[in-house]
Order: structure tokens, then sequence, then C-alpha cells
């Protein structure tokens, strides 16, 4: 079992800066935490009453988590107004075979294959239009204002300016008979 230490928080430290230890969410857990140093269970409890140690830790998943966020952020922001990527990728080459007889010199029988030699580098751009509902999610996060995701409940802020009138008797009764022989 790991003994406790200064050099050895920091390790941790840099650890869960890397990885997070959120068990309820996106990060490690202490099991992995404590498999990953050798430390048992009981051990992690007693340090975690260590001020320096658990202050440590909470500093370490603070910074896991704004980085986490400036990255999801950053992803999120691409799918939405789309973006390029290049991509390299190897490319088997397709052989031209073609038998002939060597005392004729007539052509026997004309194959392809593929063979590992002709291998090649295949470099490419890749275009990723933009996505509607990460579009909808980001104004709706970003404005709120002028945006709201009504499908989910939401109301605009500033009501019409004007109510809708009641319908008049007369009103009514013309709507009624539209419906009806449409119905």
């Amino acid at each position: 079992m790991a003994k406790y230490s200064p050099e050895l928080l920091e390790k941790i430290v840099q650890w869960v800066e890397t990885n997070g230890l959120y068990p309820q969410r996106c990060g490690a857990t202490v099991k992995q935490l404590c498999e990953q140093f050798g430390i048992s269970w009981d051990s992690y409890k007693a340090w975690s009453k260590k001020p320096d140690f658990s202050d440590a830790i909470k500093r370490a998943n603070e910074k896991f988590a704004a980085q986490t966020l400036v990255e999801v952020t950053n992803a999120l922001k691409k799918k939405a107004l789309g973006h390029t990527q290049v991509v390299e990728r190897q490319e088997a080459g397709v052989t031209k075979v073609i038998d002939y007889d060597p005392q004729t010199g007539k052509k026997l029988r004309e194959y392809y294959t593929e063979e590992l030699r002709t291998v090649k580098a295949v470099r490419e751009t890749l275009y990723f239009p933009p996505d509607t509902p990460a579009l909808i999610f980001m104004a709706t996060n970003l404005d709120a204002n002028n945006w709201v995701n009504t499908a989910r409940g939401g109301e605009r802020s500033a009501p019409p300016t004007e109510p809708p009138r009641p319908l008049t008797a007369k009103e009514l009764k013309a709507f009624r008979g539209k419906l009806e022989e449409e119905y």
C-alpha cells in the first residue's frame, strides 16, 4: 500500500485534473483512483479527512470541470456552426494484372488484386454541415431573451402586444357554420 506523501499527493492531483473524480457524473470513481495508485479505500477515507488532501482534490476537480466545460463548449460550437476536418487514411492500391500466354502472346485472363505494397496515404477534407438542434441549443442558452425552446414548455419573455379580442355571437355562428361544412 502507498504511504501518504506530498509527492504522491501531487501525482494524485495531476491524475484528478485529467480524469476528474465525479462518480455521479462524467469522471472517474474513487475506486479507480485507489486502484491507479495502490491505495486502499480506508487509506483514501483517512486521507480525505486531511485538509491539504481534501482541498487539493477539490481544486483538481474544479480544474477538471472547467477544462471539460471548455472542451464541450468548443465541440458544441463546431457542431452548431459546421466545420471542415482534414483526414488522412491509408488506401490499398488496386493492381490490374493481365496474364499472357508466353508462346502465343494471347491474353489469357485479366483480374485485379489488392496488394499491401501499393498502399498509399490519402488526404481528404471532410465537411460537416451545421447541426440545427445544436444551433437551437446554443441560441437558447446564449440569448435566452430572444430564443426560447417552446417545445419544452418555454414561454416568450415578452407577451404579445395585444391580447386577442373575443368573437362576437355573429362571428362565432359564422365560424361554426364553416366548421360544420368542412367536417
